[in-house]
């Protein structure tokens, strides 16, 4: 099969997170022999074509000098049209040179696979033209003004097969609107990549370590975090809380911890390379994801930072909310909690700091939850599977 893929964001370098997952994907079934031609916005600095272990990568310029190309990566596309009047300046001729690119690789394939609703407008306009199926990938359903809920209204019901990466992702866009077929296909994870904790040297280390991972924004709940560390302190004295990541919270959750008088329990990592994540998801004790509801109303579309550390055998302290259902198991893998509430959030980690085989007998189930749900090579077929559906 010779399948393309349409992508506002992939892997610029070894080690970049950007649309990592689509990536992994790819990689997986060019593993299993399938032809995988990807097409990607281009950035500064890097090739206009790569073979990218075996996936055929081309990127597309849309601006000129290409240092000036503001549209895609760093802080997201949403982020950026926000934030710079040359990237909405951009964006006819972003939408011109993925188009064009587009067309050029979707002549040879069978299947056209768009990754996020906005490469699955253009992937509607290719799989018309060109006579092929379509496939959409939704990581996340928040249709936000008036050309997004066109964009999504138009799109979706018109693939001829629709992955949702959570039950919640999928709950909401069909309250929203009708589709052909759909399925849950959550991304995958490379569990060569994230070994068992228990199958590591292990390290005398008398400290209790809570770890946290993601961007530092408001939605992700980090500041609730921080507000149950004295909670946990008063029975845990040496417990070090560590977050990676970067964002605008920042020194908002430095100032807290300092009014609580608990900073010097706190570690700000700054930005994880990808390689150093399991490392973190190994010596962590707990792992905690405190997310929030925006004020949208929108929620964490899945969490894959929890399958990342269940993966580990690392237990879990996450928030009822979203996608995140799909992955913890309240008291089997982990605890969920309300979101927003610290107190809880302290109780349920204090549980677990407290109870060793707990702990093991957690992790232990979270990483059989990821090897039956959410391992690459599983992900791969379910969607190997559907590409031989559509091209019967």
């Amino acid at each position: 099969m010779n399948i393309i893929y349409l992508t506002t964001s992939f892997p610029r370098f070894s080690g970049d997170y950007a649309g990592v997952f689509v990536y992994d994907l790819a990689k997986s079934l060019v593993d299993d022999g399938v032809c995988i031609s990807v097409v990607a916005p281009h950035t500064e600095r890097l090739a206009y074509r790569e073979d990218m272990a075996g996936i055929d990568t081309h990127r597309f310029r849309y601006f000129y000098p290409t240092a000036q190309q503001k549209l895609a990566y760093g802080a997201g596309i949403p982020t950026n049209l926000r934030r710079s009047w040359l990237a909405r300046l951009q964006i006819p001729l972003f939408l011109l040179s993925f188009f064009w690119k587009g067309f050029r690789l979707a002549k040879r394939g069978q299947v056209i696979h768009a990754h996020w609703i906005e490469p699955g407008f253009l992937g509607l306009l290719l799989a018309r033209i060109l006579k092929r199926p379509l496939v959409v990938s939704v990581h996340r359903f928040n249709p936000m003004g008036q050309v997004g809920r066109l964009l999504y209204r138009w799109v979706l019901p018109q693939a001829d097969y629709i992955l949702f990466n959570s039950s919640y992702t999928q709950r909401r866009c069909l309250e929203y609107l009708s589709v052909k077929k759909s399925g849950i296909v959550p991304p995958g994870i490379n569990l060569k990549k994230f070994p068992l904790k228990w199958n590591l040297p292990q390290q005398k280390d008398t400290c209790l370590k809570v770890f946290a991972l993601g961007s530092l924004l408001p939605v992700k709940g980090f500041i609730h975090l921080v507000r149950a560390m004295p909670q946990v302190l008063e029975i845990h004295p040496q417990c070090q809380f560590i977050i990676g990541g970067q964002g605008p919270e920042r020194e908002a959750l430095l100032t807290e911890a300092e009014k609580l008088g608990v900073a010097h329990h706190l570690q700000l990592l700054g930005r994880v390379p990808t390689e150093d994540v399991p490392k973190w998801m190994c010596e962590a004790d707990v792992f905690v994801l405190s997310s929030v509801p925006h004020v949208s109303g929108d929620n964490e579309a899945l969490g894959m930072v929890l399958v990342e550390a269940m993966a580990c055998g690392t237990p879990c302290v996450a928030s009822r909310t979203g996608g995140i259902v799909d992955v913890v198991d309240d008291c089997v893998n982990g605890f969920l909690v309300s979101p927003g509430d610290s107190g809880e959030l302290a109780d349920r980690i204090i549980q677990l700091l407290h109870d060793e085989s707990m702990r093991e007998q957690m992790g232990q189930a979270g990483r059989e939850k990821v090897e039956k749900r959410f391992a690459l090579d599983v992900i791969a077929h379910q969607v190997e599977d559907i590409y031989t559906q559509l091209c019967a």
